[in-house]
């Protein structure tokens, strides 16, 4: 067995048989993993890095642990980031009685 790493492949060899596994896009899956761990800021930025689609959803997530622990502001500039409806959002500031971080989103 041996690894190139000018391809980025891995090389197997037998007695009858070579074979070449290319790796490629290895880390796509690894704001799952910072999601998993509740690591939320770390998925955020790894997503927004790669410009991945899902920084919308991992946004949402976040803001919404944000909002359970009562750090309203930093809920509101998540919430500006995610796909989450403006107007859900809204509803949820006020049913919290939390007037100054709608100013934030």
């Amino acid at each position: 067995m041996y690894y190139d790493r000018t391809s980025n492949s891995v090389w197997l060899f037998s007695t009858k048989n070579i074979y070449q596994i290319t790796i490629e896009n290895e880390d796509r899956d690894v704001w799952k993993g910072h999601l998993e761990k509740e690591d939320y800021q770390q998925a955020l930025d790894h997503c927004e890095r790669k410009n991945l689609p899902e920084a919308k959803k991992v946004a949402r997530i976040y803001a919404q642990s944000r909002f359970e622990n009562k750090d309203y502001l930093t809920a509101a500039i998540l919430y500006g980031k995610s796909d989450e409806k403006f107007e859900e959002v809204t509803l949820k500031f006020l049913v919290a009685d939390n007037y100054d971080a709608l100013k934030g989103i």
